[in-house]
């Protein structure tokens, strides 16, 4: 195994809360629009603007809306193809108890557990102070504070992540490319 240390996101990375998100949103809002925006910010693409946090994680639609989002295609392949070459530590930021336990449900019934060295929840500790090689995220923030602190930050192309312009993947093959050229 090698020494190389990979942390990998977990919504926007591996699971598609986007979607998810928009599925239970409109079958408690069916009137209600969504505007596919590729604003980062959730409250500029739902009607009920604010309210939008709360009901992700702290209703009782949290455990349906991360707990039964799809993986994205290829993303538990990329996983397994990665805990071959690297480390890898799942990271993912989730400001509810709701939403921890559901994603870690959700880590567990792909079969996401086994395939990594840990999952770290995000709290004061951020996943940049972890000693990682390189970072596959789609939050601009997070990639690029991981850069300041001398991770290789890793892209996953989004449409609400264009703004960043150091390296980007589209695939996860890509991925893989990048990881085994470290």
């Amino acid at each position: 195994m090698s020494e190389l240390v990979v942390g990998v996101d977990v919504d926007g990375v591996l699971r598609d809360f986007s979607n998810s998100l928009r599925r239970v949103y409109h079958e408690v809002y069916p009137g209600h629009w969504y505007n596919a925006s590729t604003a980062w910010e959730l409250h500029e693409a739902f009607e009920i603007g604010q309210g939008i946090y709360d009901f992700c994680w702290r209703s009782e639609y949290t455990a349906d809306i991360f707990g039964k989002a799809e993986h994205y295609e290829g993303a538990l392949e990329m996983m397994d193809e990665l805990s071959e070459v690297a480390n890898v530590t799942i990271v993912t930021s989730q400001p509810s108890v709701g939403a921890r336990r559901a994603t870690i449900e959700w880590l567990d019934r792909c079969e996401l557990l086994g395939v990594s060295g840990g999952v770290f929840l995000e709290g004061t500790l951020k996943r940049w102070h972890l000693p990682l090689d390189c970072l596959l995220d789609d939050n601009e923030k997070n990639l690029e504070a991981a850069h300041r602190y001398g991770i290789r930050a890793v892209c996953m192309d989004r449409p609400w992540n264009q703004n960043w312009t150091n390296y980007r993947v589209k695939t996860y093959d890509s991925f893989m490319e990048f990881v085994e050229g470290i």
